[in-house]
This record gives structure tokens, C-alpha cells and sequence, in this order.
């Protein structure tokens, strides 16, 4: 269970991150959020450090569709949700 907060902690601070510097950072920065990552219980090794890079990297993707959800944006959230519950009751 402590690895499932672990993930929550790190999603919502690489969103909080990305949502702060509207998805631009340099590497200053970046090191900033490895050490928050270390200090959450993250290893900073080759690898998780290249993780946490694609963690950013994922979070930005979403925040440029669409940086400030707006009425209409979140009108558009509804017909997926139903098409996706179509496609539940047609297996």
C-alpha cells in the first residue's frame, strides 16, 4: 500500500510542478523536483531520474491539450465517458 502513495505523492507533485511553471522549466528546476522525489523516498539513480524526467514529460503532453480546462472543454469530457461505457456493455 505505501507504494500505491508513493505514485499518488509523485503524480500530484509532477502535475502541481508542470501546472506551476505552465509546462517550461529548465534543468535548475528539474533537479529541484528529483529532490523532492528523494526526499518522498525515491532513489536517485540513472534510471529513476530518467523516470521522473518522462513523469514530467507525460504530465506537460496533457497540460498543452488544453492548459486551462474551460465550460466547453469539460462539456467535451461527457460524450467520452459515454462512449466508453457503450463499448463496456457491448463485450
Amino acid at each position: 500500500m505505501a507504494g500505491v502513495n508513493l505514485v499518488g505523492k509523485l503524480t500530484k507533485e509532477a502535475t502541481e510542478f508542470v501546472v506551476a511553471r505552465a509546462g517550461t522549466w529548465g534543468h535548475d528546476e528539474w533537479e529541484v523536483f528529483c529532490a523532492q522525489a528523494c526526499e518522498a523516498g525515491i532513489e536517485l539513480n540513472d534510471s529513476n531520474r530518467e523516470a521522473l524526467g518522462n513523469l514530467l514529460e507525460a504530465v506537460r503532453y496533457f497540460y498543452q491539450l488544453n492548459p486551462t480546462p474551460t465550460a466547453a472543454a469539460k462539456k467535451k469530457e461527457a460524450p467520452c465517458r459515454k462512449a466508453a461505457a457503450k463499448k463496456s456493455v457491448s463485450k
